[in-house]
């Protein structure tokens, strides 16, 4: 059996992420130095910017065809789109480029489970909420259920 090791950081030291945009590069190498249980908001913080900036990477970068960060409505023209609606995308064209649908599982079902740490609304509140604060555990259940979408973003 394999056996867990407990970490210090978010991101474990088997994760190695091939970022070539160059501020989502200094995100994901911060976020490999910040220690959990000194920098929890900083790293939730961050965690909710890197995702964005990977999404946005990867719908504009990678799919083919690419993928707008907007959509259009009626009368009000373009608006931007929500983060859990980009990942969706992008989820949605990594799944028709090939990709295995059961390795989104814990970031599809975590991203409406507002009590999950994949919870877009709940990295939202990491940002914008005087009240809400980042745990540990927490954020490793997060890391752990975005890697292999982090990993087909930046292989």
């Amino acid at each position: 059996a394999q056996r867990t090791v407990p970490r210090n950081n978010i991101v474990p030291r088997h994760c190695r992420l091939t970022v070539t945009n160059s501020k989502t590069e200094e995100i994901y190498n911060e976020l490999k130095k910040m220690r959990l249980d000194t920098f929890p908001n900083a790293i939730a913080v961050m965690l909710r910017v890197f995702m964005e900036n990977s999404v946005d990477h990867y719908l504009t970068k990678v799919a083919s065809p690419p993928i707008s960060l907007k959509f259009t409505v009626a009368g009000q023209g373009d608006k931007d789109k929500s983060l859990k609606s980009k990942i969706e995308d992008a989820m949605t064209s990594m799944i028709a480029s090939g990709a295995d649908k059961k390795e989104f599982d814990a970031i599809k079902r975590g991203m409406s489970n507002t009590r999950s740490p994949l919870s877009v609304d709940l990295w939202n509140s990491y940002v914008h909420s005087r009240f809400v604060g980042a745990t540990e555990r927490e954020l490793t259940v997060a890391w752990d259920g975005a890697q292999p979408f982090f990993e087909r973003i930046w292989p």
